[in-house]
């Protein structure tokens, strides 16, 4: 060995590297691991609520907003009217892949009890949308749309 390495010119550092990795490839190695799972399905990335509408605390996120395509106005109460009262709610709603608002909930009346969240309610009903758009698909949000009521 010792000639061998004069020939060379190793210095003792490289023969000892070589004369390691030579050696250390001889001996078997052992593997201690679990074989793959079988039968793994994909988790999807995004939610799927299918037919199923998420809390109103679910963010969904979305490129493009809703479009509303068809809004009527609410009506103003009577009972408000014969006050002379104005009023603002907000009303948050589920809008669904299709445009259609699917479900909806007061989250302020200002005043409440003059009837100002039930026309509020009536409107949404009948509103239409462009849904909101993620990734090129169509997708369902919800959104807060404020209504005004004040007496001209």
């Amino acid at each position: 060995m010792e000639q061998v390495r004069k020939t060379l010119g190793w210095n003792s550092f490289g023969f000892v590297a070589i004369v390691f990795v030579v050696l250390s490839g001889c001996a078997p190695v052992q593997r201690n691991y679990a074989p793959p799972p079988r039968n793994i399905q994909p988790v999807s990335e995004e939610p799927k609520f299918e037919n199923a509408i998420p809390d109103s605390d679910t963010f969904i996120p979305y490129e493009i907003a809703p479009q509303p395509i068809v809004n009527p106005h609410a009506e103003y109460p009577e009972k408000a009217k014969k006050d002379g009262a104005s009023g603002k709610v907000t009303v948050k709603i589920y809008v669904d892949e299709k445009g259609e608002v699917r479900k909806w909930e007061i989250i302020k009346a200002t005043p409440p009890g003059l009837g100002f969240e039930e026309e509020a309610i009536k409107a949404v009903q009948k509103w239409k949308f462009a849904p909101a758009v993620q990734r090129g698909k169509p997708v369902g949000v919800w959104i807060a749309i404020p209504f005004t009521f004040e007496i001209k």
